[in-house]
C-alpha cells in the first residue's frame, strides 16, 4: 500500500512540476511574442467536416420488425427505404450538391421513370446536400454502395471550393481549441485546413474523385451516371475577387465607359486591359458584356468562358469542368448525362440563360421535372446501359418545357442576393450579390418594390421564409448593396433612397458612403459626389473611391465652364 502511495505520490509531482514548467513556458512565449492569435474554424466546419464524415443514413426497425433506412444528415431531404431490397425493384441514388435536392423524397424522378421506362420498377432515392463537392460526395456514394443500389446518378461539378475532407475532423477541431496556448502553437506549428488549392489541384481533385466514383462502382457491379451540369455564363459574375477592381486606373476606364453607355469604347478598354492583365476574370466578363451589347456573339461567348475559368473557387461549375466530366465518363465507362448540351441548345451556348436558369448554377424550379426526364433518357439512351434501365430506342432528349418564375423561385432569387450581401466584408461591394439584386428587380418589379420600401418590409420579405436568419438584423450591407443595383439600372430617385437608408444604419460604413457618394454622382451631383468621395479617400480602405474622386471633380468642373462662360 505504501508503495502505491508513493507511486500516485511521484505522478502527481510530475504532473504538478509539468504544468509549472509549460506555465512558465507560455509566460516567456507571451513576453517574447505577444499573445498567440488563436486560429479560427470555418464557419461551415460543422457541416462540410464533420458532418460529412457521419452516416447519411440510419437504421430502424419498422413496423412488421424490417429494416427501414431513413436520412440522418443535416440538411438533406427526409427519405426512407427498406433492407434488403425488395425483389423486382430497381434502386436509383441520386447524388450531389443543391441541383440534386429536387429528385430527393421520389417524385420526379419515379414519375419520369414510370413515365419513360414503363414496366420497370424504380425506386428513387435522393441524397442532395447544398454545398456539396465532390469529395463530400464520393463519401455518400460509398456509404450507398452498401443499400445495394442498380444505378447511381452523379450531379457533381459545382462547389469545388471546400478543403478536402479530414479523416479524424474531431481531433482537428480539438488541435484549433488549444491553439490559443503559445506552446501548443510552438510544439505543433500551424495545422492550417487546405482551403484554397489551386486552380489546377482544384481540378486535379475532382476529376480524380469521379474516376474514384467510377471505380468503386464498377467494382461493385453498379452502373454509374455522371450528368454534365449546365452554367449560365452571363450570370456569373466573377467572385474568387468578390469587387470590381476599380482601384486599377485600366479597368476604371473601362467600367466609366460602359457605364455612360459607350459600349464599343468600353470593349476596346477592356480588351486592352485583358492583354495588359490576362488573368483578370472582370475584365473577361465585362469585356464579353459588352461583346454581346455589341451583337458579336461569337467572341462574347468566348470571354464569358474565360472569365468562368479563371473565376476559382466558385460555387457553380465551368466549361473546363465540364470537358472533365465528359473526359472522366468516356474513359471510365460512365454513362454521360449531357445536361448542358440540353441547356446550351436553349440558350446561345451557354451565354445567356437567364430563361432557363435562376442564378449561375441552378435552373429554374419550372424546369425540374424536364431535367428528371433529361437524365432518365439520357440513361436509356447510352450505348453502356443495362438492364433494367436500356431502353436505346427510346426518343431522344426531351426538350426544356415551361419558363418564367413563381413565388417562391423570385423569393430564392431575392434572398441569394440579400445572403451574399449580409456576408461581404465592411469595405466591399460584392458583384454577385449586386448581380442576383438586378435579377430580382427585372423578374419582378412590382414586388421588389414592395420588399424594398422600407426596413421593415425587408426583414419581413425575409423573415417569412428564414425568421431566424441574421441578415433581418444586419441591414446596412443589405441596403448598399440595393442601392448600388438599383444606381446600375438607372433607378437613380430608389437607388438615393436605398443609399440614405444605409447610411443610417452605419453612418461610419466606407461600403454606405460610397453608394451614397455614387448615387449622388448619377443623380446629378457631381460636386457634391466628388467632395464625399475625396473624404473617403483618405480613409485606410478608400483606395476604390480614389478613381471615383477624380472622375467626379473632373465633372464638376466641367459642369462649371459652360456657366461661367454664360
Amino acid at each position: 500500500m505504501s508503495f502505491l502511495r508513493r507511486a500516485a505520490r511521484g505522478v502527481l509531482t510530475a504532473l504538478a512540476v509539468s504544468l509549472l514548467v509549460l506555465g512558465a513556458a507560455e509566460l516567456c512565449l507571451h513576453a517574447l511574442r505577444g499573445a498567440p492569435r488563436p486560429w479560427e474554424l470555418p464557419v461551415n466546419f460543422e457541416y462540410a467536416y464533420l458532418d460529412a464524415r457521419r452516416p447519411f443514413f440510419r437504421a430502424m426497425r419498422g413496423e412488421k420488425g424490417e429494416t427501414v433506412l431513413v436520412t440522418a444528415r443535416r440538411g438533406a431531404h427526409e427519405e426512407r427505404f427498406v433492407m434488403p431490397k425488395p425483389a423486382g425493384t430497381a434502386r436509383v441514388f441520386v447524388i450531389g450538391g443543391s441541383v440534386a435536392l429536387p429528385y430527393s423524397g421520389g417524385g420526379l424522378l419515379d414519375e419520369a421513370f414510370a413515365r419513360l421506362l414503363p414496366g420497370a420498377k424504380v425506386e428513387a432515392i435522393g441524397c442532395g446536400m447544398g454545398g456539396y463537392d465532390s469529395a463530400r460526395e464520393l463519401i455518400v456514394l460509398r456509404e450507398v454502395l452498401r443499400y445495394q443500389p442498380d444505378l447511381i446518378v452523379v450531379m457533381s461539378g459545382n462547389n469545388e471550393y471546400f478543403g478536402a475532407p479530414i479523416a479524424h475532423p474531431r481531433l482537428f477541431q480539438l488541435a484549433y481549441r488549444a491553439s490559443s496556448l503559445a506552446v501548443f502553437q510552438a510544439l505543433v506549428g500551424n495545422p492550417r485546413l487546405e482551403l484554397g488549392p489551386t486552380p489546377a489541384q482544384r481540378d486535379q481533385a475532382f476529376e480524380r474523385n469521379l474516376r474514384e466514383m467510377a471505380r468503386l462502382a464498377s467494382d461493385a457491379g453498379v452502373q454509374i451516371a455522371f450528368c454534365v451540369l449546365p452554367a449560365n455564363l452571363s450570370a456569373s459574375v466573377p467572385i474568387s475577387t468578390v469587387s470590381l477592381p476599380w482601384d486599377h486606373r485600366g479597368f476604371f476606364q473601362a467600367w466609366i465607359a460602359w457605364e455612360e453607355g459607350a459600349a464599343s469604347l468600353a470593349a476596346g478598354l477592356f480588351k486592352a486591359r485583358v492583354e495588359a492583365v490576362p488573368g483578370d476574370a472582370h475584365a473577361h466578363y465585362w469585356l464579353a458584356r459588352a461583346l454581346g451589347h455589341l451583337a458579336h456573339e461569337d467572341e462574347s461567348v468566348l470571354h464569358y468562358a474565360l472569365a468562368a475559368d479563371l473565376d476559382r473557387p466558385v460555387e457553380r461549375t465551368n466549361p473546363a469542368r465540364a470537358r472533365i466530366v465528359r473526359r472522366a465518363a468516356r474513359e471510365s465507362g460512365a454513362v454521360l448525362v449531357d445536361l448542358a448540351a440540353v441547356f446550351d441548345e436553349r440558350s446561345f451556348r451557354g451565354s445567356y440563360m437567364g430563361r432557363l436558369m435562376r442564378d449561375a448554377c441552378h435552373w429554374r424550379h419550372i424546369f425540374d421535372r424536364s431535367v428528371a426526364e433529361l437524365v432518365v433518357t439520357g440513361v436509356a439512351r447510352d450505348a453502356r446501359t443495362r438492364a433494367p434501365f436500356a431502353r436505346p430506342s427510346l426518343a431522344a432528349y426531351v426538350a426544356l418545357g415551361g419558363g418564367g418564375t413563381d413565388e417562391r423561385e423570385w423569393r430564392d432569387l431575392l434572398y441569394s442576393g440579400l445572403v451574399k450581401a449580409c456576408g461581404a466584408r465592411a469595405d466591399l461591394i460584392y458583384e454577385e450579390s449586386v448581380n442576383l439584386l438586378q435579377h430580382a428587380r427585372i423578374e419582378d418589379p412590382a414586388r421588389f418594390a414592395s420588399a424594398i420600401s422600407s426596413p421593415g418590409a425587408l426583414a419581413s420579405a425575409l423573415s417569412m421564409d428564414y425568421p431566424q436568419d441574421a441578415c433581418t438584423r444586419r441591414q446596412e450591407p443589405l441596403w448598399s448593396h440595393i442601392a448600388e443595383s438599383l444606381r446600375r439600372d438607372g433607378r437613380l430617385r430608389e437607388a438615393e433612397r436605398a443609399a440614405k437608408t444605409a447610411v443610417s444604419m452605419s453612418a461610419d460604413s466606407y461600403r454606405a458612403q460610397l453608394v451614397a457618394a455614387l448615387a449622388a454622382g448619377r443623380a446629378g451631383r457631381p460636386a457634391e459626389a466628388a467632395d464625399r468621395l475625396e473624404a473617403l479617400s483618405r480613409r485606410p480602405d478608400g483606395s476604390t473611391s480614389r478613381l471615383w474622386a477624380k472622375y467626379w471633380r473632373a465633372k464638376a468642373l466641367s459642369a462649371r465652364k459652360p456657366r461661367a462662360a454664360r
